[in-house]
């Protein structure tokens, strides 16, 4: 998730090859799952039920790859993002049609009722897709992220996006306060990202035991010397020194080779330069990027971030990094000016727009699949009927908006961690 958020905060810029990287893994993940999935017919078939069984596939959202910018999800409305697909197979698998009309997520559990001959509660929003006569659905999507409320509304090719923001609260960010409990002489084990401008991007920090003042990085080999056999492994220059160990003793250096990964230890002179006595080549899971070593020195960057210095390397710290083994100081109460309970986008509060600044943006999706161009002032009056369809459904969310019952759940630190790694929690 750090890594996300320096993307997207423009802190990492993503070269082509690593953007085509993160493209291949996307359809990596998606050729994977459709492997699962074709096993899973196969055995429905093998066991005689596949036609005695109604498959629905779809997904809960898309997911960007810098198509506005951006990567991951839940803080945009484009198709990237909103435009899933959604097959349904009944029993026998005849008939089959494509329906070029929008669906929803809500249409699928009424339409799965119906397929197996189960009545709807007369409460659901959503209608059958199976049905001949089913109208003409309203197509909202609607996310929030970090004080921002996002809602968009689809009619045919016309797409109207209305983005809300809440004004930052004053707030004493004190649950990871100062420098994480960290500080200079502890030994630690950082997993990161190492960043282009040589510092490394903490996800994980565990304490180590502090009697080995040794650094220890893990990482492939770059610009390797054959005459010397000295080489790099990110922003450290390692050179063996003469009581070098590794398996098979010297010819490990003869065959190593460039990218291959390997975990150096030894110390790091005044000039930088990691002299290597002992070295171990790395492989599968074992190859991902860490660094071992004393802190010597930390500071405070910001109310979220603390960096730390190990050998010749920054290490940042944020409010998303993981630490294990350390104990942070007593974190003081949060301090809310303004109400924390008050919910800033509940729909009454929309329907007033008080105390909100208020974004517009409209989309010819007929010429303008990529949503480049912002018609909001070519076509105002459009954009005007579309608000106003969207003000009628913050009306019907009020009405249908349950009582609040006023109580909050405390959640333990590890939910929240798993939650916030989801992207669930801020």
């Amino acid at each position: 998730r750090g890594l996300t958020d320096a993307i997207n905060q423009g802190r990492i810029r993503l070269s082509p090859e690593e953007h085509q990287q993160l493209v291949s893994l996307h359809d990596g993940g998606i050729a994977e799952l459709d492997h699962h999935i074709g096993e899973l017919l196969e055995r429905l078939r093998q066991q005689g039920r596949l036609d005695q069984t109604i498959i629905l596939l779809t997904s809960d959202h898309g997911q960007e790859l810098l198509e506005h910018g951006k990567v991951g999800h839940g803080e945009t409305l484009f198709d990237e993002v909103i435009r899933v697909p959604m097959l349904m197979r009944l029993p026998g698998g005849a008939g089959a049609r494509r329906v070029r009309e929008p669906a929803r997520l809500l249409d699928v559990y009424p339409t799965l009722l119906a397929a197996a001959g189960i009545a709807a509660p007369s409460e659901l929003q959503g209608r059958d897709l199976l049905t001949a006569a089913n109208g003409t659905a309203e197509i909202v999507a609607e996310t929030r992220h970090k004080g921002t409320y996002r809602v968009s509304l689809r009619q045919g090719d016309w797409k109207y996006i209305r983005t809300y923001r809440a004004p930052k609260r004053a707030r004493l960010q004190a649950n990871r306060p100062e420098t994480f409990g960290l500080r200079a002489g502890m030994r630690v084990k950082v997993k990161g990202r190492f960043m282009p401008d040589g510092a490394l991007l903490a996800y994980k920090v565990s304490l180590k035991d502090g009697r080995d003042d040794d650094v220890e990085v893990s990482g492939p080999v770059s610009r390797l010397d054959p005459e010397t056999r000295g080489f790099n492994v990110y922003s450290f220059r390692v050179v063996p020194s003469d009581e070098l160990t590794a398996p098979r003793g010297g010819e490990v250096l003869k065959t190593l080779r460039s990218d291959e990964w390997v975990k150096v230890e030894g110390e790091v002179a005044s000039d930088g330069t990691l002299v290597a006595d002992k070295l171990e080549r790395l492989s599968g899971k074992d190859a991902e990027t860490e660094l071992e070593g004393i802190i010597q020195q930390i500071t405070v960057t910001s109310d979220r971030s603390a960096r730390a210095t190990i050998g010749s390397v920054d290490v940042v710290l944020t409010r998303d990094t993981r630490l294990k083994g350390i104990v942070a100081p007593t974190p003081v109460a949060a301090v809310f000016p303004v109400d924390e309970a008050a919910d800033p986008f509940a729909p009454q509060q929309l329907l007033t727009g008080k105390g909100l600044s208020v974004e517009e943006a409209l989309f010819d999706l007929s010429h303008d699949p990529g949503e480049v161009v912002n018609l909001m002032s070519e076509e105002s009056e459009r954009a005007a009927e579309l608000g106003r369809e969207l003000m009628l459904w913050f009306e019907r969310m009020a009405r249908t908006a349950g009582p609040q019952s006023g109580t909050r759940e405390r959640l333990d630190e590890e939910t929240i961690e798993r939650l916030r790694t989801l992207g669930y929690v801020e």
